[in-house]
């Protein structure tokens, strides 16, 4: 999630003499970031590979952002065990509705094929037991982590974080701070201890690292909220120029993944979270036009459902190379990525790839997301509105 990855935010009125807004500068960061998570998962080697090769680093960004926005938009307002309940219904229907269909339609498709070929299609990462993960957003914590639709398994790991930080609110109220503190000493705890895993998990320790890194990130965006809000109770706020560097880290952050640490990588982009939170720069006013502001607001479509085009343009390519006699493939100390017709051929099928994600997010967004928001926000002991609602 990560992914996750989850439209807008607001501040509470927790932040003396700051007025209600939501943090639209990184809601514009957030469109951003899941396509390139969209670009990472096609693999095509265009000019812009460098930097999307290590895609998948926006998930970190993803978590801690996350625990930013949830701290804005609930610290203070969990008072009783019905507000309780009413955040996790709110969680659910935030999270679920679009998760459960595009499982769905991955059932069908993967049935269909099986039927076609007269072959057990439930097998290995489609199988019945990981569906039941799935189904239950727990495969996250397991060697299932990407069966199914993939990048799931990010929003397994926030569905349950953001429950834990729910029932910290509510146990501890005003002292929730401090069990956070505990949370991520904990959490960093088990990261020195646990195996760090090279790729994907092949033990269930190396699962558990992933899960705990992942968390930890989320509540170290907790903690970052109260740091903003420390700071935004003074007259100081980081100059606008500060923009840039921290654009600067964003880049880096992508094209060196690979060999900064784990929680290195947390660091760098609470980091940017904290700088961007002011909305002080002129790349804040840049994030702010309408284009990145509707990828904000589509970016959990498009983290769930580009897999299907990026599924569906590799077999285009991959068919296209076999018919044309040519290498669609190459494999050398970046990996393994997607050539044929040369880099011009690959930017443009990465614009195609996001033309078509971005126009299935808009529909789902429209059919899915907001129609599950909606149905959630009636009723409780205290009615948010649809703008408060939809942070994290």
């Amino acid at each position: 999630m990560p992914l996750a990855a989850h439209p807008p935010t607001s501040i509470t009125d927790t932040v003396p003499r700051a007025p209600r807004r939501r943090f639209t500068a990184l809601d514009g960061w957030r469109g951003i970031l899941a396509m390139m998570v969209a670009l990472f998962h096609l693999h095509a080697g265009g000019h812009l590979y460098a930097l999307t090769r290590h895609g998948w680093a926006a998930v970190d960004f993803f978590f801690v952002l996350s625990g930013v926005v949830l701290m804005a938009g609930f610290a203070g307002r969990l008072t009783d065990a019905h507000a309780l309940g009413r955040y996790a219904v709110r969680r659910l229907a935030r999270l679920y509705p679009l998760h459960l269909v595009t499982l769905v339609v991955l059932v069908a498709l993967v049935g269909y094929g099986g039927l076609r070929d007269d072959v057990d299609p439930f097998t290995g990462g489609y199988s019945l037991a990981a569906l039941a993960q799935c189904l239950t957003l727990t495969q996250g914590f397991t060697l299932n982590q990407l069966s199914w639709n993939f990048p799931s398994w990010s929003i397994s790991l926030e569905l349950w974080a953001g429950l834990l930080f729910g029932l910290t609110l509510w146990l501890f109220r005003a002292r929730a701070s401090i069990v956070f503190v505990f949370y991520v000493a904990g959490l960093t705890t088990l990261l020195v201890i646990l195996p760090e895993p090279e790729g994907t998990a092949s033990t269930p320790a190396e699962a558990l690292f992933i899960a705990a890194h992942y968390i930890f990130g989320f509540f170290v965006g907790a903690l970052l909220f109260e740091l903003f809000k420390r700071i935004a109770r003074g007259d100081w706020r980081p100059p606008g120029w500060t923009e840039w560097p921290a654009v600067a880290i964003m880049i880096a952050s992508f094209l060196f993944a690979d060999h900064i640490p784990p929680m290195a990588m947390i660091g760098l982009s609470a980091v940017v979270i904290l700088i961007f939170a002011f909305e002080a720069g002129p790349v804040s006013v840049l994030l702010n036009r309408p284009a990145p502001q509707a990828a904000g607001a589509w970016s959990y479509s498009i983290y769930l459902t580009h897999p299907l085009w990026t599924v569906i343009l590799t077999n285009a390519i991959t068919s296209l190379a076999e018919h044309t006699g040519h290498a669609a493939l190459t494999r050398d100390a970046w990996g393994e990525r997607l050539v044929l017709g040369g880099p011009f051929a690959m930017d443009l099928a990465g614009v195609v790839c996001l033309v078509l994600v971005l126009a299935t997010s808009w529909l789902t967004c429209r059919l899915i997301e907001q129609p599950g928001r909606a149905l959630a926000i009636r009723g409780g002991p205290r009615r948010l509105t649809t703008r408060e609602f939809t942070n994290g």
